[in-house]
C-alpha cells in the first residue's frame, strides 16, 4: 500500500464479513465501535493515572 507502515479503518459501529474478508486479504486493521471505545477508556485511565 503506497509507503504505508500500517493502515488502520476505524468506525463507530460494524463491519460486514466482506470488509473484514477484504482487510485481510490487504493487511489493513479494523477497529469497531467496542474496540474503539475500550481503547479510549483504557488510554483515559492511562492518564489519569499519571498525572497523579
Amino acid at each position: 500500500m503506497h509507503g504505508c507502515y500500517d493502515a488502520w479503518i476505524v468506525t463507530t459501529s460494524n463491519f460486514t464479513r466482506a470488509a473484514k474478508e477484504a482487510a485481510e486479504r490487504l493487511n489493513i486493521k479494523l477497529i469497531n465501535g467496542l474496540i474503539l471505545d475500550d481503547k479510549l477508556k483504557r488510554w483515559k485511565s492511562k492518564k489519569l493515572v499519571s498525572k497523579r
